[in-house]
């Protein structure tokens, strides 16, 4: 880029006024976009933003000077967190990184309460939390920043607590009596204020949701963001279509209190091209053309009444009912006019048609030309409709909600789209990344394009997924990693085979695994026990990060290794591992020393709460405890097979009660599980209880199933008939006593019968028992395992 065309948009020159606008041609490279936001916005906020106390200034003026007030509001320090990870995505700058890490370790470090749990809204110059209310406006953009920098870092200490933030939010703003979110949280998390916003709805969906399906495929974001864009189209759309909850506002019960300009009511065009963004947005994750349909109409009806399409300006109001414009001669926001022109140009990129570039084409002409400080730097907050300066020449670094934000959303949505769809040439991007596990790498909504080559370390890297647009890494820490996007071609889609789909489904309920890297295990043997055939090992091993859970290891005596193992998993008893390794006093349930004495190598881990396993899933970042149970129960697979007395071909999975669900749960995670034996662990869900579901969504499993699912059956997304599927062709032994209390048999035949339709291989056993393991149910289940894993008595 050469000098002259960088000082087109925001560099600090004195150009003669008709010399200032870009060119069309520079208006539509992508570069262009890049080049200006790295060279002409981003390097004033590196040198003025930073406070010497750690945080960032909050108050900027025309000229760059920290004004009153210092406080530092924790969503303006999320904002800037986007900002910096974007800069860096865009340019591989370690000095964008630099900042960026500053911006989300000061969140990490100062604006988590870990009391209540949820961000801080205000904190003083030194970092110290200021208590007041928890407004879902901050909370959001916080988590925006810190998803921001774990798609640029794979840092998984702050997807935690942006997975925990999102679930508070989600279970406890519902409004059950009315619908809807509510917008204002107390400190400890009591609903403040019901009232409905477009910042809980279609903004949430938008600006968060989407961000963070992209970063993790966590489909329960996907889903929800679809909720709430549907709800927002049903509840938050007045008669003639135009959006509310921004100016506008909505009590509980969902009435509209108007916004009005000269007597008549108006609805904000910032809002109605924030609800389009998430509409064609949703459209290109989900494929659904209902969202894209909906969002062409909307950005049409928002153009034609509050767009000047002579001048490309962007007005802040359009009237109602009936439409109208709103003549005010009231400023146009730097915010708004970029918004116009990113989905102008999104809709381009989803219809193809070249009407709606040629309007990318006159916003962005406008932009180019009023809104720069070509004496200072930066983005101006508002110009008059003819493009002159507003008012005082306030910047849009002027409070909390004035960051880089929205440049660099613009920057990076203009590069990759005007790239890839307009100009078909690659678009780069750049991660800075630990090893050990598959990383997203796309900032792209639609899947269409996909990755063309990838750099480690400068050198060429052939482990990734084009079409799911994902790396693979080694082990190791550091990775400079150079994503090339290609542009869309005409690709098979990859469709999800009906195991993937079943995972997909019970991740709407079990939320996500947010420990996507296996961490070294670092296996600690604590104490070790000889019994009559075996050796008893207590152990600690490390799942992810900031978590240690203790297990028993049996190994026995006899026999040559490698040997076949199997993962013992307890039921609902406080002495957890201390159940199957029978050190609890629990006879019939002790199949881990049974199987020890076998000649099996067993590993009994603890479930979250049970014998001295205390940590807490939900502050790991986990919707549920059932998820972190998946994510440990694989680890564990990793710990036996990692095992030079194991044969890592020959590892199988056995549950009684809790452990029977959890063990069906594994296996249809875990492909290296040969065979499952489930006891007393599951029915049918509309049989459980009598199809109330309480029982299944307390904290010790899916919150969800009651908050997003009402404990009905019918809701569900998933039912135990599609988890045998799922597990098929394995082969499952189920003990399933027509006494048992829990467990309806009928309902376990009801499952078994969906799974052996679709081909499972099931064995199914109904002893007159109650709750139980019966010795001669457990006799049947190791013969099985002895024929699958090759045989493993003497």
């Amino acid at each position: 880029m050469t000098i002259s065309r960088r000082r087109l948009l925001c560099a600090p020159f004195a150009l003669p006024v008709g010399a200032v606008a870009a060119a069309p041609r520079q208006i539509t490279d992508g570069l262009f976009w890049r080049g200006e936001a790295l060279e002409s916005i981003m390097p004033f906020w590196k040198r003025h933003a930073p406070d010497p106390q750690g945080g960032f200034h909050a108050n900027l003026g025309p000229r760059w000077d920290p004004m009153p007030p210092l406080d530092q509001p924790t969503l303006l320090i999320g904002r800037h967190a986007y900002g910096f990870s974007t800069a860096f995505q865009l340019s591989g700058d370690p000095a964008y990184l630099d900042l960026a890490r500053r911006a989300s370790e000061y969140l990490l470090a100062h604006a988590w309460d870990d009391e209540f749990g949820g961000w801080h809204d205000l904190l003083d110059r030194s970092g110290r939390p200021m208590d007041g209310t928890k407004a879902v406006s901050h909370q959001i953009y916080v988590n925006v920043g810190l998803a921001s920098w774990f798609g640029a870092t794979g840092d998984v200490r702050a997807l935690r607590k942006v997975l925990r933030s999102v679930e508070l939010q989600r279970l406890r703003a519902h409004d059950r009596q009315n619908g809807g979110w509510a917008e204002t949280f107390s400190r400890d998390l009591q609903v403040v204020s019901w009232g409905k916003n477009k910042h809980a709805h279609y903004d949430y969906a938008g600006a968060l949701l989407l961000n963070l399906h992209l970063a993790t495929r966590d489909p329960s974001a996907l889903a929800w963001a679809r909720e709430l864009v549907d709800l927002s189209l049903e509840r938050l759309r007045d008669e003639c279509g135009w959006f509310h909850g921004f100016r506008s506002r909505y009590d509980r019960e969902w009435h509209r209190t108007p916004a009005l300009v000269q007597g008549k009511e108006v609805a904000s065009t910032g809002a109605q091209l924030t609800a389009a963004l998430a509409l064609i947005r949703l459209h290109e994750q989900t494929g659904e053309r209902k969202y894209l349909d909906a969002g062409v109409d909307l950005v049409e009806r928002t153009q034609r009444f509050g767009w000047n399409a002579k001048t490309g300006a962007w007005s802040e109001y359009v009237g109602t009912c009936p439409p109208a414009r709103v003549d005010d001669g009231g400023p146009v926001w730097w915010w708004v006019q970029i918004y116009g022109a990113m989905a102008q140009l999104r809709l381009h990129a989803s219809t193809g048609e070249r009407a709606w570039l040629q309007g990318f084409e006159r916003s962005e002409e406008f932009f180019t030309r009023a809104f720069c400080d070509r004496a200072h730097g930066g983005v101006y907050m508002a110009v008059t409709p003819a493009g002159s300066v507003h008012g005082d020449g306030a910047k849009a670094s002027s409070g909390a909600w004035k960051t880089s934000y929205h440049e660099m959303e613009h920057a990076l949505v203009n590069y990759l789209y005007l790239n890839l769809y307009v100009n078909r040439k690659p678009a780069v991007l750049h991660f800075r990344l630990d090893g050990g596990a598959r990383h997203y790498a796309s900032l792209v909504d639609n899947p269409s394009a996909g990755i063309d080559r990838v750099k480690v370390n400068g050198r060429p890297w052939r482990e990734f997924d084009a079409t799911e647009r994902s790396v693979q890494l080694p082990e190791g820490s550091g990775f400079h990693v150079e994503v090339s996007l290609a542009p869309p071609i005409a690709r098979a889609s990859k469709t999800p085979d009906a195991r993937e789909r079943v995972r997909r489904r019970m991740q709407l309920a079990m939320g996500p695994f947010p420990a996507a890297r296996r961490v070294a295990l670092e296996v600690e043997i604590v104490e070790e026990v000889h019994e009559p055939g075996y050796v008893r090992k207590k152990l600690l091993f490390t799942p992810e990060l900031g978590d240690r859970v203790p297990a028993y290891l049996l190994m026995p005596e006899q026999g040559k290794p490698p040997r076949p193992a199997v993962l013992c998993l307890h039921p609902t008893h406080k002495a957890g591992k201390g159940v199957p390794t029978g050190l609890a006093s629990d006879p019939g349930r002790n199949f881990a020393e049974e199987l020890a004495r076998r000649g099996y190598v067993t590993l009994a881990p603890d479930y979250p709460g049970f014998g001295d396993y205390r940590t807490d899933p939900y502050q790991l970042g986990y919707a549920s405890a059932t998820a972190k149970g998946i994510w440990n129960h694989m680890r564990a697979i990793d710990l036996l097979g990692d095992l030079p007395q194991v044969d890592a071909r020959r590892i199988a999975v056995m549950g009684h009660s809790l452990g029977g669900h959890n063990a069906l749960f594994l296996a249809v995670f875990e492909p290296r599980v040969r065979a499952v034996v489930t006891s007393c662990g599951f029915t049918a869900f509309r049989k459980y209880k009598g199809g109330n579901l309480a029982g299944w969504s307390h904290a010790g499993y899916m919150p969800r199933i009651a908050a997003v699912y009402g404990n009905e059956p019918s809701r569900m997304p998933f039912d135990f008939g599609d988890i045998l599927t799922a597990i098929a062709p394995r082969p499952v032994f189920v003990n399933a006593p027509l006494g048992d209390d829990n467990f309806d048999s009928s309902g376990v035949d009801d499952s078994v019968a969906v799974a052996r339709a679709a081909g499972a291989e099931i064995i199914v056993r109904h002893p007159d028992a109650g709750h139980s393991f019966p010795d001669e149910m457990r006799s049947e289940a190791y013969v099985m395992l002895d024929h699958v894993l090759d045989g493993a008595a003497p």
